[in-house]
Formats: C-alpha cells, sequence, structure tokens
C-alpha cells in the first residue's frame, strides 16, 4: 500500500523482545529506531518548513538599505555559500522547471524514501521534468554542484 501511494512503509521488528512474534524481513537492509523516535521522525519529515526569514550578514549591515530585493537574495545566498535555483510551479500536476542558475551535470528527482525516479542531465540552467507518470504525493528534486548537495521538496497534487 505504501507503495501504491508512494508514502512511507514503517514495519514493526522482534528487537525489542516485546509481545508476539512478527513475520521475518525481506528486506536487506534497515536500521531499529524506538517506535516513538521513528514517530517523531517521520512526522518532522512532513512537517518541516523553510524559513521565510532572510539570514542577516555577519557584519550586522542591513542590506535592504542598500540594495533592492534581487540583489539582496543574491548577496544573502553568497554568504551563505549556496546557489541561487527554483523549482516551479510547485505545487505542480505533472510538469515543472528547474532553474539552477548554475551549469550542471545532473538533475536527480527522488521519492520519500530516496529511491531515484529520474536522472536528468540538463542541457543549460534549466530544466523541465514531468512527475505525471507517478502518484500524487512529495518528492525531492536534488542536483550536487562543488560538492554540496542542493535539495527541495516539490508537491504532485492531481
Amino acid at each position: 500500500m505504501a507503495l501504491a501511494t508512494n508514502e512511507t512503509y514503517v514495519f514493526l521488528t522482534d528487537d525489542s523482545g516485546i509481545g508476539g512474534k512478527h513475520i521475518k524481513l525481506t528486506t536487506d537492509e534497515y536500521k531499529v529506531e524506538l517506535l516513538n523516535d521513528l514517530l517523531l521522525r517521520l512526522i518532522f519529515s512532513y512537517t518541516k518548513v523553510e524559513s521565510c526569514e532572510a539570514e542577516k550578514p555577519k557584519d550586522g549591515t542591513n542590506l535592504s538599505s542598500k540594495k533592492d530585493n534581487k540583489e539582496k537574495n543574491d548577496e544573502v545566498e553568497n554568504l551563505k555559500g549556496e546557489i541561487k535555483w527554483s523549482c516551479f510551479p510547485n505545487p505542480t500536476n505533472g510538469m515543472f522547471k528547474v532553474e539552477t542558475g548554475k551549469k550542471i551535470k545532473e538533475l536527480f528527482v527522488t521519492d520519500l524514501t530516496g529511491k531515484i525516479l529520474i536522472r536528468h542531465e540538463p542541457k543549460g540552467k534549466s530544466a523541465k521534468v514531468d512527475l505525471s507518470a507517478y502518484p500524487s504525493g512529495i518528492y525531492f528534486v536534488r542536483f550536487v554542484h562543488e560538492d554540496k548537495n542542493h535539495i527541495k521538496k516539490v508537491v504532485l497534487r492531481r
């Protein structure tokens, strides 16, 4: 059911020694966690929201008095050592565009479990991605630039 709905599958093990026997696992690798910790981790993975506040420069200057919003955002990103990039429209009905601002070799779309669904080699600084063959849910767009992972969530809705 989790695979059909593109959601997270959680299973119980016999590692605690409490309760009855469970079906032997057929997966090759897994990490045992306390149920409370697992539930908190899953809830936070779905509810974490990026801050809308711009990070202030370390020198204490006020960027808004010096530059317009576009220049301010670019400068803040440079202070963080990040590159400016976006995925839109988000949420999407299937097709969306990724603009990276820098030329990248590979772009990946993964599901919540980290399984790579799409591997794309952009020809320039942007790429069009089609998720219309996949079920509604949350997906991640990821690429590596200068040894740093850049990841954004994309919501597919019907």
